[in-house]
């Protein structure tokens, strides 16, 4: 294509003919065109580095239209401009000095007799065609700052709307994994706006964190392999013997057919004794090392049962606490939602204004927002305490996989 193009340009040079060529970038259609297509596919080949700057025609037509409009009178016009600039200085010379009185109104009036012959190079058509151009290049330019204030306005929002759907998309595929749910499942979460009624005591989440959880099972089972390897390093370097005993068939032949013919016993009995006469200390070493192992793994059980503990108490108290919110904030959206309708009715009957109106609606969208945030809060609160005590506090029982 544009290859085309520039033949045909060289075919207007070389004709003779008086001629204008005016490139331009591309127009908006053609990009559109071009990512239309392309959209159909799942794979999109873009050039990486192809700078491309669209414009639209009518914008381009009108500026060029205009341009050449006053290239056709540029030359007269700067003839009447000369004549002002001769007159100019007939009147005033080449310096600087006050105008005032007489000399004021010689410039007014050399003012007006170039605005008149300017006036008169240009007929009433060109005049006409002239406003409308700039009116449509001022109407043009207005509508593209409008529209480029409101994408700057609306980009944080547009932000926010694809981080929020991004990370509405990341949690659900981790839900589909926590529940081995094939990829693409539908999974539809519900829920209640109701706040279970139920009080999480501390001390029953301490003791029901100790009782389920893995981690205190983990550190039963360190505290048993510690105990395992001071008794083998108490044992490992005395006295000891080892007895090898072994029966069965032998026989040797000349040949291969032969050998599985008159088989002899085979038997062996072997018994070995050990007896350390000098360690050099490594026995009394080697059991310091492993009760001090021994040692290690009973603070770091006490530590992480303090944790668990301390997890459990914090984790109840947070769901207390995040009960009180929500029906705080329960209470918050009722009232502002009543709030908003009285000031609606007291709008209709012209009581307030719409500002008024505007207010009470702000309000209401802000506590709506705080209570699906205090809900937000409980519910991620209470599956915290599941998490920390597996126990069902609301069913009384134990959580089981």
């Amino acid at each position: 294509y544009s290859r085309l193009k520039a033949a045909a340009e060289d075919l207007v040079r070389q004709s003779g003919v008086p001629h204008s060529i005016v490139p331009s970038t591309q127009f908006y259609w053609l990009l559109d065109r071009m990512l239309g297509r392309m959209a159909r596919l799942p794979v999109w080949p873009l050039p990486a580095k192809l700078p491309m700057q669209p414009a639209d025609e009518g914008d381009f037509a009108a500026r060029r239209a205009l341009g050449f409009l006053l290239e056709t009178k540029q030359s007269q016009i700067k003839e009447i401009m000369a004549r002002n600039a001769e007159k100019h200085y007939e009147v005033f010379g080449s310096g600087f000095r006050q105008i005032a009185g007489e000399d004021a109104a010689k410039l007014q009036k050399i003012e007006a007799d170039t605005e008149a012959e300017i006036s008169q190079v240009l007929t009433a058509q060109e005049k006409t065609e002239t406003s409308r151009l700039r009116g449509a290049l001022f109407s043009a330019n207005r509508e593209l700052e409008g529209e480029q204030a409101k994408q700057a306005r609306n980009a944080p929002r547009i932000a926010a709307l694809e981080s929020a759907r991004l990370e509405h998309e990341r949690a659900t595929e981790a839900l589909r994994l926590a529940l081995d749910l094939p990829p693409g499942a539908t999974v539809e979460v519900a829920v209640t706006g109701e706040v279970p009624e139920f009080e999480a005591d501390t001390a029953r989440a301490v003791a029901e964190a100790l009782k389920n959880r893995a981690a205190v099972t983990a550190v039963a089972l360190d505290d048993v392999q510690a105990r395992r390897s001071v008794a083998e390093a108490r044992l490992r370097s005395g006295a000891g013997a080892t007895v090898l005993a072994s029966y069965g068939f032998n026989a040797t032949a000349p040949e291969a057919s032969l050998a599985y013919q008159n088989l002899l016993e085979a038997r062996r009995f072997t018994l070995a004794v050990q007896v350390p006469l000098w360690q050099w200390g490594a026995h009394h070493e080697g059991v310091r090392a492993a009760e001090a192992d021994r040692e290690r793994v009973t603070n770091l059980s006490d530590a992480t049962l303090a944790q668990v503990g301390h997890d459990a108490r914090f984790a109840a108290l947070a769901l207390a606490q995040a009960r009180r919110t929500a029906l705080l904030v329960a209470k918050a959206d009722s009232v502002a939602a009543k709030r908003f309708e009285v000031a609606y009715n007291r709008y209709v009957i012209g009581r307030i204004t719409i500002d008024n109106l505007y207010i009470a609606q702000a309000e209401k969208d802000q506590a709506l927002v705080e209570y699906v945030r205090g809900l937000r809060g409980y519910w991620t609160a209470l599956y915290r305490l599941r998490g920390a005590t597996l126990f069902d506090f609301a069913a009384g029982r134990p959580i089981r996989g």
